[in-house]
């Protein structure tokens, strides 16, 4: 059994417009990074980066899990949205609150006393962010990414303005503070405008008690999920420097952009997907097979190619002022050919109701990330990201696990629909890297001929291999331009 023509229709228009909020938001928001990073110094990003943690464990609590409740639940009505965006808004004022009053003590056990109104100012984003949890979720609930990715590419042009005017007089810190906070008011403001759904008076106890028992156990896990994703930010600022956090941020923000943008693309699209077919297994499996081939397909050569191209990307985008982000930034690629992997692994857990499931398998990823910390951070920053590379492999393994379980894909057919795919990556990856070898190019050039010189190697042989996944989506690309050429046509005759 496979998806029905409506549904892989839906799906398919879901996903265009979830990789242009994605790749493009994402794009853009990484090109006004690179323009506010030759004029903020990496004692800046990393002085934010030690409040990641604490602002994402509040924006946990002002969550709490109803959102994917929302969209797990297939009979939620209106009484359950409005319960929640109540719900919500006062979390995010009670949050903001605690962090505002936390701010001290955040800011004497970093010993650094600006993130005291650094905390406060940041503390906006909780409340102005709940705003628009319910529209955003409801967005996802109906597959309606087109208006997400109108309110996110807004938002990212506007706040962009105000980041990069406010770096340039001057501004330090405080520029990438006002953009982070200018990102989130305007997108909540899209969101209300581009949404149809407005809160009624009705409220109920009784429907947050009952969504709860589905949201707790993603709360829990959503917790420690957070927690132990930003102490690496925790455990660098603290033993180390502000810019020894710096520059692994500014890596891991780039190493993010493929594979953290790939993953929100699919995790956006398969979670609401998957939760229509929870009942029948054999469509889940069929869907969680093509995304992780797609996933292989598109990761495996973007992260590969971003590896061996890290010292023309650093030198051209952040210039020699941020040289040391480059082998933070190899190692870190190879954390990202996992993470995909394993985002779309949870969301079969996730989607099939199985948040108890979901919780364990956190449990057991979150003990990896301690043992690393604890046996790594003595050989310094890369120590701990080499210990990472360990980390994201087990826990894939995990993840792929559960997959096995609930819907019969094991990670012996994972592995199988992926190796084509990872060993054209190795041969392109190769064959670029001794393009630096070969010709003696300043950055810019050698970046360049890297980049075409992958994309027709890749290409090329995943042509003359009739890769499967590939040539599907060749197809699909096909399909998709004929008909844009025929509404073109059509609206050009009249």
């Amino acid at each position: 059994m496979i998806f029905t023509s409506e549904l892989r229709q839906k799906t398919l228009n879901s996903l265009w417009w979830s990789a242009a909020d994605n790749f493009g938001v994402q794009l853009l928001l990484f090109l006004i990074n690179v323009i506010m990073a030759r004029q903020v110094p990496p004692e800046g990003y990393g002085l934010i980066a030690m409040l990641s943690i604490f602002m994402a464990i509040a924006q946990s609590f002002v969550d709490s899990g109803f959102s994917s409740a929302l969209i797990q639940k297939q009979d939620a009505g209106e009484v359950h949205y409005s319960s929640i965006f109540y719900f919500n808004i006062v979390m995010g004022l009670v949050m903001a609150g605690l962090l505002c009053w936390a701010s001290p003590y955040i800011a004497s056990f970093y010993g650094q006393a600006i993130l005291t109104p650094l905390a406060c100012f940041m503390s906006l984003n909780l409340i102005i962010g709940s705003l628009g949890s319910v529209p955003n979720s409801l967005m996802k609930k109906n597959l309606d990414f087109r208006s997400q990715t109108i309110a996110s590419l807004l938002s990212a042009v506007f706040s962009g303005i105000i980041g990069i005017a406010l770096a340039l007089y001057g501004w330090g810190v405080w520029s990438i503070a006002a953009q982070n906070v200018a990102l989130t008011l305007f997108r909540t403001v899209f969101l209300w405008i581009l949404g149809t759904w407005r809160p009624t008076r009705s409220f109920s106890m009784s429907v947050l008690g009952e969504m709860f028992g589905f949201g707790s156990r993603l709360l829990a896990a959503g917790l420690i999920d957070v927690i132990f994703t930003n102490l690496y930010q925790l455990v660098i600022g603290k033993i180390f420097s502000a810019r020894d956090l710096g520059f692994y941020t500014q890596a891991s923000r780039i190493k993010q952009l493929p594979a953290g943008g790939l993953s929100a693309i699919v995790s956006r699209v398969s979670f609401p997907v998957l939760a229509l077919i929870q009942n029948d297994p054999v469509q889940c499996r069929h869907a969680l097979r093509k995304a992780v081939g797609f996933l292989g397909m598109v990761n495996f050569p973007l992260t590969i190619g971003l590896a061996v191209c890290a010292q023309p990307v650093v030198m051209v985008l952040l210039t020699n002022r941020w040289a040391s982000v480059i082998p933070y930034l190899q190692i870190l690629c190879a954390v990202a050919l996992f993470y995909p992997l394993q985002v779309i692994n949870l969301n079969v857990v996730t989607a099939l109701g199985r948040s108890d499931l979901f919780f364990r398998l956190e449990i057991w990823k979150k003990l990896l990330t301690v043992a690393n910390i604890i046996i790594a951070y003595r050989w310094g920053v890369l120590g701990i990201v080499y210990g990472q590379v360990i980390v994201a492999f087990l826990s894939y393994l995990i993840n792929s696990s559960s997959s096995a379980e609930l819907v019969g894909y094991s990670t012996w057919d994972q592995a199988r629909d992926l190796s084509p795919y990872l060993l054209v990556s190795i041969i392109m990856g190769f064959l670029v890297m001794l393009i630096s070898y070969m010709v003696n190019l300043d950055y810019l050039l050698l970046l360049t001929v890297q980049i075409v010189s992958g994309a027709v190697i890749y290409i090329g042989l995943c042509r003359i291999l009739r890769l499967e996944v590939f040539m599907e989506t060749q197809m699909v690309l096909l399909e998709a331009a004929g008909a844009l050429g025929v509404n073109l046509k059509k609206k050009w005759i009249r």
